[in-house]
């Protein structure tokens, strides 16, 4: 499932070792942060570029359990290309069910010229 920038998605999760799937391209290289917002439960989210070995060789990995927290990604992160589909995986770790939601936002960069025009 297409994750879009700048929407969150909710997700619920019932079984330890459940797990739900996103993907999500950028056609620019503006860092961006991943939020995850958990109301019950704990979970893993993982980001990689295998959508078959996200959970064994993920590039980016967080543990959250009730609350919210940010996965950020800097522009000069060497993991980190426009035009490269990335998969996320969230999975429940323990026996309370999980919900919560995620939500991708990219980070526009402003660089300013020597006359101080944007």
């Amino acid at each position: 499932m297409e994750l879009p920038k700048d929407k969150s998605k909710s997700f619920s999760l019932s079984n330890p070792g459940d797990k739900k799937n996103y993907k999500f391209i950028f056609t620019s290289k503006d860092s961006f942060e991943l939020e995850v917002k958990v109301a019950t439960g704990e979970v893993r989210v993982n980001i990689g570029l295998d959508p078959d070995r996200i959970d064994e060789d993920p590039l980016w990995s967080a543990k959250q359990s009730v609350g919210s927290d940010y996965l950020e990604v800097a522009t000069d992160d060497p993991n980190f290309h426009i035009g490269t589909y990335y998969y996320i995986s969230i999975e429940q770790l323990d026996e309370t069910a999980s919900a919560g939601s995620i939500k991708l936002s990219q980070i526009p960069m402003i660089q300013f010229m020597a006359n101080n025009v944007s």
